[in-house]
């Protein structure tokens, strides 16, 4: 078992135990959900997922009428270098919430990574249908493709960028799974005027000033790791939310522009049958 300490966002301490072992016998591979001792959801269990609900404030959440988890996106994303193992993941049932840590993946498949090595390969599904939708200040395209590849464009606070991922192996996620969350200055007063994240501290992320369309300022004395740091990590969210369900990654081209967890989800819904038919006997 490894445990991760940090802030939260609503809470300036919190933890969460992370378990992962090889299978059991005929036991699959598989990733469970709990708060405290109880169980909120197991990966290809359609009875646990189905009768969960969904919502999104910065972050994802997902409950039931008795439980809660919010931010699992990024031990989520994690967890596709691990598809092969059975992990289980125990959240505060004080806090209901998994920390922070420095805002990316990076301190999960570190520390994971010392107990197992990465999966040789990722895994991927098909998808045979194009879809797409708007949303205000934005809009989502999906296509087939013959990986998993994002094209996530931002446009915030007169700040403007985009990026273009292609994943094809475990070591094409690394970068993804290095950006850190971020959050602008004037969006930042905003809600902590409203009495939100009321555990985040100073090392949590980044905290942006747009200095014309182009450029950045970090405020909080980081640096950016590399120049589409924050573009990478709305692709982190998204590969973090789409794969809650299953340790897989959807053979499909999102562009997707000024998207957030809410969009995420929609395109999540779109894609579900598709693991139903190559897995009828799971989900």
């Amino acid at each position: 078992m490894v445990e991760f300490k940090s802030c939260s966002l609503s809470h300036e301490s919190t933890s969460v135990q992370v378990v992962l072992r090889k299978p059991r016998n005929n036991e699959s591979p598989s990733v469970s959900w709990y708060v405290g001792k109880s169980l909120l959801f197991r990966t290809w269990n359609p009875i646990n997922f189905s009768s969960l609900e969904w919502s999104a404030n910065r972050t994802t959440v997902i409950r039931n009428r008795e439980l809660s988890i919010s931010t699992p996106e990024h031990l989520s994303a994690s967890f596709l270098l691990w598809h092969h193992l059975c992990a289980e993941v125990y959240v505060s049932e004080k806090t209901r919430e998994l920390p922070l840590l420095d805002g990316s993946a990076r301190s999960w498949i570190e520390q994971l990574h010392q107990k197992f090595s990465f999966a040789t390969e990722l895994l991927f599904y098909d998808v045979s249908e194009s879809f797409g939708f708007e949303f205000p200040y934005g809009f989502c395209e999906v296509t087939p493709s013959d990986t998993f590849e994002v094209e996530y464009s931002l446009e915030q606070e007169g700040y403007a960028d985009s990026a273009f991922v292609s994943i094809y192996a475990p070591e094409d996620m690394l970068s993804v799974l290095n950006a850190r969350t971020f959050i602008f200055e004037k969006q930042y007063e905003q809600a902590k005027a409203k009495g939100m994240l009321s555990g985040v501290s100073e090392s949590s992320g980044l905290l942006l000033q747009p200095l014309g369309k182009t450029h950045l300022k970090v405020l909080n004395g980081e640096k950016l790791r590399f120049p589409q740091e924050i573009i990478y990590h709305k692709v982190l969210d998204l590969v973090g939310d789409i794969t809650l369900l299953v340790q897989e990654l959807p053979k499909v081209k999102i562009r997707i522009h000024n998207g957030g967890h809410a969009q995420h989800h929609q395109i999540f819904k779109r894609l579900v049958k598709y693991v139903h038919s190559r897995y009828p006997s799971k989900i």
